[in-house]
């Protein structure tokens, strides 16, 4: 076995003997190369200490990755969100009134003898409207990153508006001298004009930051003033997972800013 190592060792000696340039004095040296005087390192400089750190420390870290994103505060009322609202708010209510409204007409149902039925069937097509209508907005306006909307504003002020609407019509049908008309124009563009416009004013006049949300109720809330024990706020929610249905209720735990 040695005998076969040596002879291998031989044999690469004499390869590397054969060939050219392999006489180490015929060795030549790379060429030097100029630096410029930029690209040598120097010194680095101690950092500076931020006053209130002693001298060797480490500054405090700006703050946790794991922080949430604070919201930012809005610099202005949001127009286009709120010409969005109106335009859909607008479209939502003409389909919702307009075309019940033209087939009664059309079919002769407005004009018939029994003016009971006729305002009952009347109130109940247009009483629809702000309900819809606010669904609508309430679901753009919540596309907004600095406010959240509340529940109620929209579906109150279409309510009142389209009950103002509907009184106005009704009375200046029982005005003598006034034409029928123009007893329809109030009715449909109240509805469709100024029913949305209302419901896009209450959404954003009562509308909050949502900098300025509290934590969410849960049996342990967490705040600047320390851990507070409470009543959680219930939420119910349906389920259909895994084709059965049932109904429940979700109770928060922990909640808090941080």
């Amino acid at each position: 076995m040695l005998l076969t190592l040596h002879c291998l060792l031989m044999t690469s000696q004499l390869a590397l003997a054969s060939q050219p340039n392999s006489d180490p004095s015929t060795w030549t040296p790379p060429p030097l190369v100029q630096v410029p005087e930029e690209a040598v390192p120097r010194a680095v400089k101690p950092p500076v200490s931020q006053p209130g750190v002693p001298p060797g420390a480490l500054p405090p870290a700006a703050g946790s990755p794991f922080a949430p994103t604070p919201v930012p505060r809005p610099e202005g009322p949001e127009y286009g969100l709120m010409l969005t609202e109106s335009l859909f708010g607008i479209v939502t209510a003409a389909g919702v009134c307009l075309i019940p409204y033209f087939l009664l007409r059309g079919s002769g149902f407005l004009g018939a003898s029994d003016p009971t039925l006729q305002t009952l069937i009347l109130i109940l097509t247009f009483s629809g409207v702000p309900l819809a209508v606010s669904q609508t907005e309430q679901s753009i306006a919540q596309g907004s990153r600095y406010y959240d909307v509340e529940g109620w504003p929209a579906p109150l002020g279409g309510l009142l508006a389209e009950a103002a609407v509907l009184g106005l019509y009704f009375w200046l049908r029982q005005t003598p001298g006034v034409d029928a008309g123009f007893t329809e124009v109030v009715l449909l563009s109240g509805t469709v004009g100024v029913v949305p416009l209302v419901e896009m004013g209450m959404i954003n006049l009562f509308k909050v930051p949502r900098a300025q949300l509290p934590p969410p109720r849960a049996v342990f809330t967490s705040d600047a003033s320390g851990v507070k024990l409470g009543f959680p706020a219930l939420q119910p929610f349906a389920s259909t997972a895994g084709g059965v249905t049932g109904l429940g209720v979700q109770v928060p735990l922990l909640a808090g800013s941080f």
